[in-house]
C-alpha cells in the first residue's frame, strides 16, 4: 500500500510508486490493487478453481475444488470418471492440479479437450478429508499465502445414498446443461428473457444446481420455494402496519461474485459500490427473515431493516437457509444473521454516504467562475474569467481533484471531517490567491498533466487586483510575475504565475492528498470491521441468488404453462451390517454442516408419468407437440426416422431432471385438470389415440389429485445416451465411445436409475449391433433399470429375448392423410407424425421418405429400393425380389402382419372421419395353421384375411403375403390352397397359414382390405398381389 503523501514537497498529481501488491492467476484474475477509490463496480469474472484428484479404489474419485479468491472448498467423492469429466468441463480448471493415483493417460482422458495438463503429485493419502489438507498446504506454499488454510471454508457434498449422482458429460451434452452446438441450451429456458444481470446469477447457480442434482430434501426444498412463489399464500400474517404486498416476489437487490467480496474485504479494497451492494443484499435477506418471533420491533433508522413487519416469506424460510447451508458450506443461526447483518447495514450506513445524497467539490460561491460564466466572461474548460474584471479557478479544477474523495465517505463522518474542512479552507485560499493576483484579460489555463493553474501571458504593468494584497510588502506589479515549473521542476517560460497563487495551489493540493489518504483509511477501515462478518454476509449473497434464481424461473415457467410435479420415492436403501448404507465408506467426510436425511417412502408406484409433456425448446405456442407418457418399466422403442423419439427422450430426461431438483418441469397440463391424461388429454391430434400412453398409461393416474397428475420418481442416477461421434483425442471411434458410455452405465446403474439409450450400436453391423443391444437390454432388465431403449435394428424382433414383463414394446405415432392412402402411401402422399407414444412395433424406418424429403435424387432412391430387394434375399434369405421393396426382418412373418393388422384397425376406429363406432370389444384374431381349417364360428360373417404363402424352391418363388376379404373365410381359403400348393403356384413349402378377422359388414372389410395392402406396401411386406390397394378407400 502507497503510504500518505509527504506535505513537504509540492503535490501535483499522483506520483508513480511500484510495489508488488497481487499475484494475477485464473484463479484470481482480476488485479485488486488501489480499488477502494474507485466509484465505479468493478468487472469480477467467475475464476477456475485449483483441483486436487484422488483415485481410490474402494471409492472412486474424490474432487476438491478450492476457490482461491473466495476462500471455499468444495469436496465430492464417490465419482465416476464421467462425473469427473462432466465437472471439470462446467467449472473448468486453474494447473497445475494436484493429483494422487491419476496417472498422466489418466489425467489426460479425464481433462477436457486432452493433451498435456501440469499436475503435482500429493502422496499418502486414504481419506478425502487428508487429501483436502494436504491439498491447501500445497496451495498455500505455492501461492505464499501463508494463511489460507485457516482462512478456508469446506463444503462436502452428502453420500451417493442421499443425492442422485452426478449427471454424466454425455447427458448433459445431450439435454443442453454444457455447450453443444447441436442441442438448444437449457438455461436460457429455465429463466425470463430479459433482467441480463439477474441471468447471469441465477444460470450460473441454476447450471450447478442440475449439474450435481441437491440430496432429496433439498430437492423439497426448493420445491416449496417455487411452491410459494407460483401460489402465493391467501393471507400474511395479520399486521395494521404491514407493508408488503399480498403476493411478495423477492426483495430487490444486486448479488455479486462471493470470490469479489472475499478478496476486495480481504485486501482492504472494498469500495462504495461495493458496500452498497452488500447493503441491498444484508436489507434484502433481512426482510426476508422478518422479526424474530417475540423480538422487538426494529428501531434502525433508514433502509428496509427499520420497523420491520413479520415476514411473510416465513413458510420458506427454513427451506432457503437449508439451502444456502448446502451452498455456502456455512451454518449461521437465524438469530445471528438478524444480529449480524443490522450490525453491518448500521456499519455501512454510518460510514457510505447514502447514494441520494450529492458531495458536491468545493466551489466557493464568492469565486465560482460559474458566476463568472453567468456574467459572459470566459470560465469554462480552458481558463477562468470573472464577472466585473474578477479571476476565477475553473470549476473543472475543483472536480479533477477532489473526486477521488467526494461521494465516499459521509462528510460529518470523524475520520474524515478535519480533512474535508482543510480542503474547503484551502480552495477559499486558492480562488482569493486567483482573483488577486491573476489578470482575466491573460486567459486563465488549467495544465491537467501538470495540475496546475497558470496565465498564458505575463499581465500588463496597469493591472491593479480590486483585492487588496496578501502583506504589505506583496504587489501585482510585473516583476512578481514567475515562470511556474512542470511536474519534472522544469520552468515554463511561455506561462506565468505569481509566489502567492503557487503556495496557495500547494496547499490545497496536499490538503487533497490528505482527503484522499483519510477516505482511503476510512474504507480500509470498514472493509475490516465487514471481514469479521464474512459469513452472514456470504449468507446474504446465497440468499439473494437462492430467492432470485427460485422466482426467475417460476415466472418463466408460469408463463409458458410448466407445472411442479409430485416426487415419488424408492423404498429406502438397504443397510449392511453394522448399521452402514450402501455406498459410504468409513473415510468418508462427514456431510457437515448440514445433515442428509434419505428421503422418505410414499405409497404410489415408482413410474415416470408426463401428462402433455413438451420439448423444453419448443411450446406449443410456436407448433410444439405434448405428448402424454407413463412410463413404468422398460420400453423397446421403435419408430420412423424423424417421428420425434429422440426428442420424447429428451424431453422426459430434462423433466426428470428438473423435478429431481425441486423445479417445474415442461408439462402443459390445464388448471383444474387432474390424472395423468387418458384420451381425452391426449394432443397432437386434438384428443386422438390413447393420448400416447398404451393401454396401460395415461388413464390410471386420472383418480389422483397430487400436483397436476405429474408424478417423477426419485432416481439416483440419470442416463441419455443419443448421438454417437469419435474422440480422436482419447483414441476412440464412434462405437467404442459408445461400449465405454454403457460401460459406465451398466456399473452405476440400480433399480433406482432412469436410462435413456437412442439408437446403440449403429456403430457396427446390423448383426451385432442388434445381439448387443438385446444383451443389454436383458442386463437392463435384470437390474432392473427404469426407462427407454430406441432403436432402429428391427432384427431385434426376431431375437428370443429373456426378459420379464416390465419390457414393454412402444413405437411413436404416425398416419397417412387420405390422398397418401389412395395413391400409395409413401408414394403418393406425405407422412403425419402424431409425436405420441403408442403400443406395438415400428416395422418400417421411413428411410427412403426421409431421404426424399431432405433433396436425395430419385435416381438414387431408385436404385436404393431395388439394392433392397437384392439385400434382403441375399443376406436375410429373400424378400422382395420383383416386389415393391424388400421387407424388413419383421415383415417376412404373420406376427409382423398380425402387428400392422392391428395398428390399421385402431387407427381406422380412431379417426374422425370414420362412419364405424368402436365396436364393443377390439376385433379378434383367428390364426388358421397349415393342414387346419378355420373355425365354423367366422362363416357368415364378412372377414378381413391375410395369408402367408412360404418360399417355393422350384419355381424360387420368395415368401409373400395376401390380403383378401371374404364372407366364407373356409371356402376362400380352400380355393388358396388348391392354387398355392397343388396348381400352378404349388410347390410352397411347409403349406399355407392364415389370419383371419370378422368385422361388421362387408363394405368395411373392403375398405379395410385396401387400407391393410397399402399399409403393407409401406412397410416393405412382400404382397403377391396389391391390386385392390388401389381401389378408392376414403370413408
Amino acid at each position: 500500500e502507497v503510504g500518505d503523501v509527504d506535505t513537504t514537497a509540492r503535490a501535483t498529481k499522483k506520483t508513480k510508486a511500484r510495489i508488488l501488491s497481487q499475484i494475477v492467476s485464473p484463479a484470481a484474475s482480476t488485479y485488486l490493487y488501489d480499488c477502494c477509490l474507485r466509484t465505479d463496480d468493478i468487472a469480477y469474472p467467475e475464476n477456475r478453481p485449483f483441483l486436487g484428484l484422488l483415485n481410490l479404489p474402494s471409492n472412486g474419485f474424490t474432487i476438491v475444488e478450492v476457490h482461491v479468491d473466495s476462500r471455499t472448498a468444495r469436496v465430492t467423492e464417490g465419482l465416476t470418471e464421467d462425473g469427473v469429466k462432466a465437472m471439470l468441463s462446467a467449472g473448468g480448471v486453474t494447473e497445475p492440479v494436484y493429483t494422487q493415483g491419476v496417472d498422466r493417460d489418466l489425467l489426460r482422458a479425464l481433462y477436457p479437450g486432452g493433451g498435456e495438463v501440469e499436475k503435482r503429485e500429493l502422496q499418502g493419502h486414504t481419506a478425502g478429508r487428508s487429501f483436502y489438507q494436504a491439498l491447501v498446504h500445497a496451495l498455500a506454499r505455492d501461492l505464499e499465502m501463508e494463511t489460507l488454510s485457516e482462512e478456508m471454508n469446506m463444503r462436502v457434498a452428502p453420500p451417493l445414498q442421499s443425492r442422485p449422482r452426478p449427471i454424466p458429460l454425455s447427458t448433459a451434452l445431450q439435454i443442453g446443461l454444457l455447450p453443444n452446438p447441436a442441442v438448444p441450451d437449457l438455461l436460457p429456458h429455465l429463466l425470463p428473457q430479459s433482467l441480463p444481470l439477474l441471468r447471469v446469477h441465477s444460470a450460473r447457480f441454476l447450471r450447478r444446481w442440475l449439474l450435481t442434482p441437491p440430496p432429496y430434501h433439498l430437492a423439497d426444498a426448493m420445491q416449496n420455494i417455487c411452491r410459494f412463489f407460483s401460489s402465493p399464500p391467501s393471507s400474511l400474517p395479520s399486521s395494521s402496519s404491514s407493508s408488503f404486498p399480498s403476493s411478495p416476489g423477492p426483495p430487490q437487490c444486486r448479488p455479486f461474485a462471493i470470490g469479489k467480496l472475499v478478496s476486495m474485504l480481504s485486501l482492504g479494497q472494498g469500495n462504495v459500490p461495493l458496500f452498497r451492494d452488500v447493503v441491498g443484499c444484508l436489507e434484502a435477506m433481512l426482510v426476508v427473515l422478518g422479526e424474530e418471533e417475540g423480538g422487538k420491533e426494529g428501531e434502525e433508522e433508514g433502509g428496509r431493516n427499520g420497523g420491520r413487519s413479520p415476514s411473510p416469506f416465513k413458510a420458506i424460510i427454513p427451506s432457503v437457509r437449508a439451502i444456502v447451508a448446502y451452498e455456502s458450506g456455512m451454518e449461521v443461526g437465524e438469530a445471528r444473521l438478524r444480529e449480524r447483518a443490522a450490525a453491518a447495514v448500521a456499519a455501512i450506513h454510518d460510514v457510505i454516504i447514502p447514494g441520494r445524497i450529492d458531495d458536491h467539490p468545493s466551489t466557493p460561491s464568492s469565486f465560482s467562475s460559474s458566476e463568472g460564466d453567468a456574467a459572459g466572461k470566459g470560465g469554462g474548460r480552458g481558463g477562468g474569467g470573472g464577472g466585473g474584471g474578477i479571476a476565477t479557478v475553473p470549476s473543472l479544477f475543483f472536480e479533477r481533484n477532489e473526486e477521488p474523495f467526494r461521494n465516499a465517505i459521509r462528510p460529518d463522518h470523524p475520520s474524515v471531517r478535519d480533512a474535508l474542512e482543510k480542503v474547503k479552507e484551502a480552495a477559499e485560499d486558492l480562488c482569493l490567491a486567483v482573483a488577486r493576483d491573476f489578470d482575466p484579460k491573460c486567459e486563465i489555463v488549467l495544465d491537467p498533466f501538470n495540475n496546475a493553474l497558470m496565465m498564458k501571458k505575463k499581465p500588463s504593468a496597469t493591472f491593479h487586483s480590486s483585492f487588496p494584497p496578501s502583506s504589505p510588502s506583496s504587489s501585482s506589479s510585473s516583476s512578481a510575475y514567475i515562470h511556474p515549473t512542470d511536474r519534472h521542476r522544469k520552468p515554463l517560460s511561455s506561462r506565468y504565475t505569481t509566489a502567492s497563487v503557487e503556495a496557495s495551489l500547494h496547499t490545497y493540493l496536499s490538503s487533497c492528498s490528505l482527503a484522499t489518504a483519510a477516505v482511503r483509511r476510512s474504507l480500509h477501515a470498514l472493509s475490516s470491521q465487514l471481514r469479521e462478518d464474512l459469513p452472514t454476509l456470504v449468507t446474504s449473497i446465497h440468499f439473494a441468488v437462492v430467492l432470485q434464481a427460485a422466482a426467475a424461473h417460476v415466472a418463466a415457467a408460469k408463463q409458458k404453462g410448466w407445472v411442479l410435479p409430485t416426487l415419488v420415492a424408492p423404498p429406502p436403501p438397504k443397510r449392511e451390517e453394522g448399521g452402514r448404507q450402501e455406498g459410504s465408506t468409513e473415510d468418508s467426510i462427514d456431510p457437515s454442516p448440514c445433515t442428509f436425511p434419505s428421503p422418505p417412502s410414499l405409497p404410489p408406484s415408482w413410474r415416470l408419468t408426463l401428462p402433455n409433456l413438451t420439448p423444453y425448446w419448443l411450446p406449443r405456442s410456436i407448433g410444439g407437440v405434448s405428448s402424454t407418457v407413463d412410463l413404468q418399466g422398460l420400453f423397446i422403442l421403435t419408430a420412423p426416422n424423424m417421428s420425434g423419439k429422440s426428442t420424447l427422450m429428451r424431453a422426459m430426461a430434462v423433466a426428470a431432471l428438473l423435478g429431481n431438483c425441486g423445479l417445474m418441469v415442461p408439462c402443459v397440463v390445464e388448471e383444474g385438470g387432474e390424472g395423468g391424461g387418458g384420451r381425452e388429454q391426449g394432443l397432437g391430434r386434438g384428443g386422438e389415440g390413447d393420448g400416447g400412453g398404451g393401454r396401460e398409461g395415461g388413464g390410471r393416474e386420472g383418480g389422483r389429485n397430487d400436483r397436476h397428475g405429474v408424478f417423477i420418481p426419485r432416481f439416483d442416477h440419470l442416463f441419455l445416451r443419443t448421438a454417437s461421434y469419435d474422440v480422436p483425442s482419447e483414441g476412440k471411434s464412434a462405437f467404442a465411445l459408445e461400449m465405454d458410455d454403457v460401460r459406465v452405465l451398466l456399473r452405476d446403474s440400480s433399480s433406482k436409475s432412469l436410462v435413456f439409450l437412442d439408437e446403440l450400436g449403429k456403430g457396427t453391423s446390423a448383426r451385432e449391433g442388434a445381439a448387443l443391444s438385446g444383451a443389454l437390454i436383458e442386463a437392463l432388465d435384470a437390474v432392473p433399470v427404469t426407462g427407454i431403449f430406441a432403436t432402429h435394428l428391427h432384427e431385434i424382433f426376431n431375437l428370443p429375448l429373456k426378459t420379464s414383463s416390465r419390457v414393454q414394446w412402444k413405437r411413436m405415432g404416425f398416419e397417412y392423410p387420405e390422398k397418401g392412402r389412395e395413391g400409395g402411401g409413401r408414394e403418393g402422399g406425405k407422412v403425419k407424425w402424431t409425436y405420441q407414444l403408442e403400443d406395438g412395433r415400428c416395422l418400417d424406418s421411413m428411410a427412403w421418405y426421409t431421404a426424399r424429403k431432405y433433396g436425395i435424387p430419385e435416381t438414387i432412391l431408385e436404385r436404393a429400393r431395388v439394392l433392397g430387394g437384392d439385400f434382403d434375399e441375399a443376406c436375410r434369405g429373400g424378400a422382395g425380389k420383383g416386389r415393391k421393396e424388400g421387407g424388413k426382418e419383421g415383415g417376412r412373418t404373420l406376427e409382423g402382419a398380425e402387428e400392422v393388422l392391428r395398428d390399421v384397425l385402431q387407427r381406422y376406429y380412431s379417426s374422425p372421419s370414420s362412419v364405424s363406432s368402436i365396436p364393443p370389444s377390439f376385433p379378434s384374431f383367428h390364426r388358421v395353421l397349415p393342414s387346419f381349417d378355420p373355425s365354423p364360428s367366422l362363416e357368415g360373417s364378412a372377414c378381413l384375411y391375410i395369408l402367408f404363402l412360404p418360399s417355393s424352391p422350384s419355381s424360387s418363388l420368395p415368401p409373400s403375403f395376401y390380403v383378401g376379404e371374404t364372407e366364407s373365410v373356409r371356402q376362400r381359403l380352400a380355393q388358396h390352397r388348391t392354387r398355392f400348393e397343388g396348381g400352378r403356384e404349388g410347390g410352397r413349402e411347409g403349406g399355407l397359414e392364415a389370419l383371419a378377422v370378422p368385422l361388421s359388414h362387408k363394405g368395411e372389410a373392403r375398405v379395410l382390405e385396401g387400407l391393410m395392402i397399402n399399409a403393407m406396401i409401406e412397410r416393405g411386406f412382400p404382397l403377391w398381389s396389391d391390386k385392390d390397394g388401389r381401389r378408392k378407400v376414403g370413408k
